[in-house]
């Protein structure tokens, strides 16, 4: 169950996040998301479910994707943009 309202969650973040993403106020081409590495949803080389879905939300819009794996505690000396999941926050 607590999968389920996690997915909720990362879905909507996701949606909220292509709707400012694609704003005409601000024109974006790439966006770097980075995340823990989960299995199932965010793999190293690009696979699960979570990069499938921030792919399926931001490149219909022309928005080229770079995922990567890195640890919680390295988010703000990478600052990515947007962050997948993370068993810390």
């Amino acid at each position: 169950m607590q999968v389920r309202a996690h997915m909720h969650r990362v879905i909507a973040a996701l949606v909220i996040g292509a709707a400012l993403a694609v704003s005409p106020a601000r024109a974006l081409d790439t966006i770097r998301v980075s995340s823990e590495q989960w299995d199932h949803a965010t793999h190293r080389d690009g696979s699960g479910l979570y990069w499938d879905i921030i792919r399926a939300v931001y490149e219909p819009a022309g928005i080229e994707v770079r995922e990567r794996i890195v640890a919680a505690s390295l988010l703000h000396s990478n600052s990515p943009a947007t962050w997948a999941a993370s068993s810390r926050y």
